[in-house]
């Protein structure tokens, strides 16, 4: 019988195949009781409970349940040596199958602790995770000041500049009306004046042409302001050819193209106000053009770090979400890992009884105890007494 027991000292196969229910419900946990018989019954249903790791296989397993009431229940003096041997590999398997017991219970708390100590770091993370959200909605708030700040530059010097360009424009109207009064007045010079000047009334094509031309000669010498008199003399004269112009006729022609003159040297003049004006501004509306033109950029850039300062908060929130999510995750594990320790050591101090019980039938003996052995003996009385 020994010799069909595996040698402990060799590799053997780990645990039987799952034949039981779970340790909950296991027999050997059910069949108590005081007497040798039952204490071997509740050993017997240890060895035949899959759910006791232990190096012996499934066979070997239930050879020794089969025979552990006939080995453990006979005391050490009355064994046979297989009883012996028999008792003696029971008693290596119950005490491997606490050691492993014991070592489960101690890697089940190995795990738990190393779960704590993830827990902290990961409730430091949430911190951590918390306190960047804070800083990047801080960021936020930041930015958003500047953006304000480059919208309201913007804003400031887009209406300075569209002030100057307004200016500029103001300018740039004064300066075609001059150009238009200048060429209407060099055009009433060139082609009114000077014709009637060279030729008279065959200046144009027909008499009725002539005095029509002359009229609107002498009203536009009278919007300059011409004497009445020079106005009332001047159409008789322009009609006159050259040659029938007398000295007084002269007088009436000067003082014809004095008004022009005069009128065309104030345009000259304006114009050349104006031209100054214009190059006065011109540094301005560059300038201002300018400031238009860095407003918008720094406007840009701002809304760029605001936009990408909106994105950082959003990332911050979904860490903060992650990590609470992880510590959640990681609270639930560990109750699961507490429940699963609270069974662990119920199952050693169960499981304590059958070792203990295994030591006490295996080392069961029909010798009085020895405290029993090293009583004194009664006194006998004394003959006569």
């Amino acid at each position: 019988f020994a010799h069909s027991l595996p040698p402990f000292s060799s590799k053997l196969y780990v645990t039987m195949g799952k034949r039981a229910s779970g340790p909950a419900g296991a027999a050997w946990k059910r069949q108590r009781g005081s007497g040798h018989k039952a204490k071997a019954g509740t050993i017997a249903a240890a060895l035949l409970d899959s759910n006791l790791a232990c190096s012996v296989d499934t066979a070997a397993r239930e050879m020794l349940a089969a025979g552990a009431a006939t080995a453990l229940c006979t005391v050490v003096e009355d064994r046979h040596p297989m009883q012996e041997s028999v008792s003696g590999y029971i008693k290596e398997a119950i005490d491997e199958m606490m050691k492993r017991l014991v070592e489960a219970s101690e890697v089940a708390k190995t795990a738990l602790t190393t779960a704590e100590a993830e827990l902290e770091v990961q409730k430091a993370q949430v911190q951590v995770a918390e306190d960047e959200l804070v800083e990047a909605k801080g960021a936020v708030d930041a930015k958003s000041t500047s953006l304000d700040h480059a919208k309201q530059e913007l804003t400031d010097v887009t209406a300075a500049s569209a002030a100057t360009e307004l200016e500029e424009m103001q300018i740039a109207g004064e300066r075609d009306h001059f150009e238009k009064d200048q060429a209407k007045y060099k055009g009433i010079e060139d082609n009114m004046l000077k014709a009637f000047v060279e030729k008279g009334a065959a200046s144009a094509s027909t008499e009725k042409e002539a005095k029509k031309t002359v009229d609107k000669l002498v009203k536009e010498l009278g919007k300059l302001g011409a004497e009445p008199a020079l106005m009332a003399a001047a159409p008789a004269v322009l009609l006159k050819t050259p040659e029938e112009r007398q000295g007084f006729d002269s007088h009436v022609l000067e003082s014809m193209q004095g008004c022009l003159t005069a009128k065309l040297e104030g345009i000259a003049k304006s114009m050349e106000e104006n031209a100054q004006k214009a190059a006065v501004l011109a540094p301005d509306v560059a300038a201002k053009k300018e400031a238009v033109e860095k407003a918008t950029a720094s406007r840009d850039e701002a809304q760029k770090e605001f936009d990408t300062a909106e994105n950082n908060v959003e990332e911050k929130q979904v860490n903060v979400a992650t990590a609470k999510s992880t510590v959640e995750a990681t609270d639930t594990a560990l109750e699961a890992k507490r429940a699963a320790i609270t069974s662990t050591l119920q199952e050693v101090e169960a499981f304590r009884e059958v070792v203990e019980a295994c030591d006490f039938l295996a080392a069961r003996s029909s010798a009085p105890a020895q405290e029993e052995a090293q009583e004194p003996a009664a006194e006998v009385p004394a003959a006569g007494a």
